[in-house]
């Protein structure tokens, strides 16, 4: 059996199978100090989260006048969002707890994980940004807020069915790029309540077929309630010699109101899709075009602004492309 997350000072909360090492070396000191008068507090901590898990809250509390290190034990059973950076796992990094854990804001930020199990009752915010093989469980039925990134290619379809078993989930945040595109499955499962989704899109330098939007298509499709949709397509500049934009046709979405894509350059893929929702979404109210970026790197946000070609050169053509389409959606070229 898994066992319960251990806590560090500095906020790095990991849960790995290693654990047991510790506490074999805690058993052996606990023996050879066994006329010390504070055994329990030899423990290591994954321990003592597991027979706190069992106390009832006035119990918990009472617990804080044995030493500082069962009060600091109870501190974290009172907070509301924990932060892992660089959180390094062999394993598995299990987040768990009873009814009563408050947790309701889960950051994972860089390092490497095998699994991901979650059982939070109160969790509302998740995000993952870092390497991790599967996501094998995530209990959070209040879940409303998932940012999902990782550097492995086959690990986006289950995360995908994860998410999408939340029923209560609204904003779906996931980075992309065209490894991963190429393993979204033809059939997502449905998005029940999901009204809002971003997506950085990172493409190639060379204009491959891999960096086509069409395949956003797919998780339009298994989001009926989508109201706003956002793209942030980096890591590319205008192509030249470009293909020709094809005519397309055959879907539709009933709530979509609102497109916003940033990073704009007028490549050709860009302008296909732009064309196809405008031609497409019947109910959509507005589209903003944004030459511009804006990203969370390292923890901060940073602007990247347009390439000055834009305003010389590529803006005039998008616009006038754009303009052609009949619809009623605003449209806003920056």
């Amino acid at each position: 059996m898994p066992l319960f997350a251990e806590q560090f000072f500095d906020e790095k909360f990991i849960n790995t199978r290693h654990d047991v090492a510790k506490i074999k070396e805690n058993k052996e000191k606990v023996a050879v100090n066994n006329e010390s008068k504070d055994l329990i507090s030899g423990l290591p901590n994954v321990i003592l989260f597991y027979i706190l898990s069992y106390l009832s809250i006035e119990d918990r509390g009472k617990t804080t006048i044995l030493s500082r290190r069962w009060r600091y034990l109870m501190d974290w059973r009172a907070r509301n969002g924990l932060t892992l950076k660089a959180c390094e796992v062999v394993s598995n990094l299990i987040v768990a707890g009873p009814s009563s854990l408050r947790l309701n804001d889960l950051k994972v930020f860089g390092g490497s994980i095998n699994n991901i199990e979650i059982s939070a009752p109160n969790l509302i915010s998740f995000e993952y940004s870092g390497n991790i093989l599967l996501i094998s469980s995530i209990s959070a039925p209040r879940l409303l807020n998932v940012y999902f990134s990782t550097l492995q290619i086959k690990t986006l379809p289950h995360a995908l069915a994860q998410f999408a078993s939340h029923p209560h989930l609204e904003t779906l945040s996931l980075y992309m790029d065209p490894h991963r595109v190429q393993e979204i499955p033809q059939s997502i499962p449905l998005f029940r309540n999901l009204t809002q989704l971003n997506m950085i899109v990172m493409n190639s330098d060379y204009g491959l077929e891999e960096d086509e939007l069409l395949w956003v298509l797919s998780i339009l499709k298994a989001t009926p309630l989508l109201l706003k949709l956002e793209l942030t397509v980096w890591g590319h500049e205008f192509y030249e010699n470009q293909p020709k934009i094809r005519s397309l046709s055959g879907f539709s979405h009933d709530q979509l109101r609102q497109i916003k894509i940033y990073g704009f350059k007028g490549n050709w893929y860009e302008v296909e899709f732009a064309i196809y929702m405008l031609e497409s979404l019947t109910k959509l109210e507005l589209m903003v075009i944004d030459p511009s970026i804006t990203l969370n790197e390292s923890r901060e946000w940073t602007n990247h602004p347009p390439h000055p070609s834009w305003r010389e050169r590529h803006k005039a053509i998008v616009q006038e492309k754009l303009e052609k389409v009949k619809t009623s959606a605003r449209l806003i070229i920056l």
